[in-house]
């Protein structure tokens, strides 16, 4: 008889209250340039998933109050984030300088926590890999708690994880072991999901969905997920050019900064669905 690990994780998601949201930023239109879809330099050396992969458990619950979370962008105006941050929104904004620009055009992957949307404009584009070695170093950046935070980690190997609750499915992850926070005092990483996972060339190998605290770990949507819901949003991608240096453990919060400064990583609010209500009983 097969032996299955189980694990339970959280979501990282951050309570917010819908009452800060000011006027919209004054939209920009911009189109994307063709560009190669996805960085394909070399297939990585970490094995293909097995039904033998240690399982991790989520429940999600329906959302009742407003939350946020983090995406980042993969086109001009295009953003990528994960789906249970996302979804079930009455309206959806991205963060601009204490303002609060629309989202639109919500593209959810059909069984993985991954999603695409749109806004008027974004900050220089992210590009999109498959190559993940194990060991390899990964960094995080966000906005854990609703503020500028970042994590390294370390990957480990392919997961797999139930969803059960509000929606129910089995998807690949990666998960990565977590290295460091960075502020040192960061408590909770809640409002880090959605926001990419990097290599050491800056590239996207992952987003950000959960993680276990008891065992220190970090999970990523897996990058076929990525390459699926870029074709089903037919996302045209379009990197744009980094910061002027590549992240490493010793300018992990520099680079996150760097990229939370340019638009290319942005916080992203979620306003709740009013629950619904039962129609009283006639007599």
């Amino acid at each position: 008889m097969l032996r299955l690990d189980v694990i339970v994780v959280v979501v990282f998601l951050a309570g917010l209250a819908a009452s800060i949201l000011g006027p919209d930023v004054v939209p920009r239109e911009r189109r994307p340039d063709p560009a190669p879809r996805i960085a394909e330099s070399r297939a990585g050396t970490l094995r293909a998933p097995t039904p033998l992969d240690p399982t991790f458990e989520i429940e999600l619950s329906p959302k009742v109050t407003d939350v946020s979370g983090t995406a980042f962008a993969i086109a001009p105006g295009v953003w990528m984030s994960a789906d249970h941050v996302t979804a079930s929104c009455r309206r959806l904004f991205v963060e601009v300088d204490g303002r609060f620009m629309p989202g639109f055009d919500l593209v959810e992957h059909p069984s993985a926590d991954v999603a695409i949307f749109r806004t008027s404009r974004s900050g220089p584009p992210l590009m999109l890999t498959r190559t993940l070695d194990p060991g390899q170093i990964g960094f995080h950046h966000g906005f854990p708690s609703g503020a500028p935070g970042d994590v390294t980690s370390t990957l480990i190997g392919r997961a797999r994880i139930r969803v059960s609750g509000a929606i129910q499915r089995i998807e690949p992850a990666v998960v990565w072991a977590e290295a460091r926070r960075y502020p040192a005092d960061l408590a909770q990483l809640g409002g880090i999901s959605g926001g990419p996972a990097l290599d050491l060339e800056g590239r996207v190998v992952g987003v950000t969905i959960g993680g276990s605290e008891r065992r220190g770990t970090v999970l990523t949507a897996a990058p076929v997920s990525m390459r699926e819901v870029v074709a089903r949003a037919d996302a045209e991608l379009a990197p744009g050019p980094g910061p002027n240096f590549r992240p490493s453990p010793s300018q992990v919060v520099a680079y996150g900064d760097a990229l939370r400064r340019r638009l290319t990583v942005a916080k992203v609010v979620c306003l709740a669905k009013p629950p619904q209500r039962r129609p009283l009983s006639t007599r």
